[in-house]
């Protein structure tokens, strides 16, 4: 009886300084306190300057925001304390990536007003069809296969 040969997965990356296509960040108002109302008095008072904030940014940057639902729940802490959470956010898309730090820097300044705020990103993106992100791709499936060959060489094998 032969054994099966063994399976290995190869996992690669490869890396390129590019010009990204655009910028997302996203940013929350998460109230947690003793009751409901207090909570949902907190995060309204909260997203209230961040909408301020939105309203103020110049249309040229062209931001998207898209906004999420409230949600509202009671938590139980070790069995004990209850508590509401209720939190908000919005997720800004823009392609003027030139000036994500001045998009940006408003909704940090309010990190210092908001006791509630969470500010995630900003995060680089490619689109599908940027001609690096294919070349990318290549890259990283050439290295793979190279680290593949490498392995089963190791093992006596070939691929």
């Amino acid at each position: 009886m032969t054994s099966a040969p063994p399976h290995v997965a190869v996992h690669a990356t490869a890396h390129r300084d590019v010009t990204p296509d655009r910028f997302e960040a996203t940013v929350r108002v998460v109230c947690r306190k003793a009751d409901a109302g207090a909570a949902a008095q907190g995060l309204t008072a909260g997203f209230a300057q961040v909408e301020d904030v939105l309203a103020a940014l110049p249309a040229e940057v062209g931001i998207t925001a898209r906004r999420s639902g409230v949600s509202q729940q009671r938590v139980a802490w070790e069995g004990q304390r209850l508590e509401w959470i209720a939190g908000r956010s919005v997720e800004l898309t823009s392609r003027d990536v030139e000036r994500a730090g001045a998009v940006l820097g408003p909704f940090a300044a309010l990190l210092d007003v908001v006791d509630d705020l969470e500010l995630h990103g900003p995060s680089w993106h490619l689109d599908r069809d940027n001609p690096a992100l294919g070349e990318l791709q290549a890259e990283a499936v050439h290295a793979a296969l190279a680290r593949a060959r490498r392995y089963a060489a190791a093992l006596g094998a070939t691929l």
